[in-house]
């Protein structure tokens, strides 16, 4: 939530070079009381109006099915992305978002297609690297509260069992 109007201003910004910027609302990524997963497309719609307007989000916002058809072909991250080239082609897939690993990433993308596009011949490959960014504890825990208890004691017993098993780098 806290990367929403960044992301909006990526959607500014880039949607005039033809790259479009979007949201796909899958489901409650950590479900409590408050808001708990729907059950019908048109509980899906309202929650996803909500959640529109409690970010403020400008850019596209796409509805996935009951299922998570769509979530289920990129990742299926609660705050996963996957950017598609208009030839269908996922040129990339990230387990979290943010908007600065956004930025240079469809900064590049967009240079590399204007290459292309003037008959260079631009190759792409893959590359596996961790990403860094700030993470905002007090507004994480906020969205938490705002699920409901049950929401926050989910989320601190999957943190304390993951850190029983490893460590960041």
């Amino acid at each position: 939530m806290a990367e929403s109007p960044l992301l909006d201003g990526l959607y500014d910004a880039f949607k005039l070079q033809g790259v479009v910027l979007a949201t796909i609302y899958t489901q409650e990524a950590h479900p409590g009381e408050h808001y708990d997963q729907v059950s019908t497309m048109e509980g899906k719609i309202e929650r996803a109006k909500q959640y529109r307007y409690l970010v403020n989000m400008r850019r596209p916002l796409f509805i996935d099915t009951l299922d998570q058809d769509l979530h289920s072909l990129c990742d299926n991250e609660p705050n996963g992305c996957a950017i598609i080239t208009a030839e269908g082609i996922l040129v990339l897939r990230s387990l979290w978002t943010t908007a600065a690993m956004l930025e240079q990433y469809v900064s590049h993308l967009v240079w590399a297609m204007g290459k292309r596009n003037d008959g260079h011949d631009i190759r792409y490959f893959r590359v596996e690297r961790l990403e860094f960014g700030e993470f905002d504890a007090d507004l994480y825990l906020s969205g938490l509260q705002r699920n409901g208890p049950r929401s926050v004691f989910d989320v601190a017993t999957r943190i304390i069992q993951r850190g029983r098993k490893t460590r960041s780098p």
